[in-house]
């Protein structure tokens, strides 16, 4: 199976594909710096750009499967990880939230489903739409930045309305091979990075470190 990443920063549509109806997902943390034992919430956010004006949205995303990763980094504890409850189905059962695997979930797929077989609400139309939450705990305060690069995995859609079948988006066919309507990466709701800034020194630490530097010039 062919998977495609969406790296930090990179653009999957070119081109006149701007001028299209496309999709931007991401996995956003809810703070900017964290430090040694903070707890930080990410969640995965997909947006339709560009909708067509004369159909209606009726999923931003229907159906997805991915992988997150954080670099490989062991200073964090991922936990806490499950789709948003319109991907749990009372004809199939819940979505599968993904197996955490050191600083990486993988295996997460989960169905927003359409009719006839969506839940007694229907699906959700969020246009942005939560899509999935998660957890880290910081347990390492080296300097660095962290981001949730995505795998999407085989089959991507979304759906605007129709009759008497919903119009389905493809955003990725099954084989991993692009759909008919493109998704990336741009930088969307707010910065998607974060930056681990070790503690700092307490007050006395620094009166005691300037007392020894003075000390040293003398």
């Amino acid at each position: 199976m062919r998977r495609q990443v969406v790296a930090a920063g990179v653009v999957l549509c070119t081109g006149s594909a701007f001028a299209q109806t496309r999709l931007v997902i991401a996995s956003y943390p809810d703070r900017n710096t964290a430090g040694l034992g903070d707890v930080v919430t990410w969640s995965v956010v997909a947006e339709l750009l560009d909708p067509d004006p004369t159909k209606t949205i009726l999923a931003t995303v229907s159906g997805v499967g991915f992988d997150i990763g954080h670099q490989g980094d062991s200073g964090i504890q991922v936990f806490n990880n499950s789709f948003q409850p319109a991907f749990d189905n009372q004809f199939t059962g819940p979505a599968d939230d993904g197996v955490v695997v050191g600083s990486s979930i993988v295996g997460a797929e989960g169905e927003n489903r359409l009719p006839p077989l969506n839940n007694n609400g229907g699906p959700d139309r969020s246009n942005p739409l939560l899509v999935y939450t998660y957890q880290i705990l910081i347990t390492e305060d080296t300097p660095r930045t962290l981001f949730g690069e995505l795998t999407i995995n085989g089959q991507f859609t979304g759906a605007y309305s129709g009759s008497p079948f919903p119009e389905i988006l493809w955003y990725q066919n099954s084989d991993g091979s692009p759909g008919d309507t493109p998704y990336g990466y741009p930088p969307l709701l707010h910065m998607p990075f974060l930056t681990i800034v070790p503690a700092p020194m307490s007050a006395s630490l620094l009166v005691l470190a300037g007392a020894g530097a003075a000390r040293r010039r003398r």
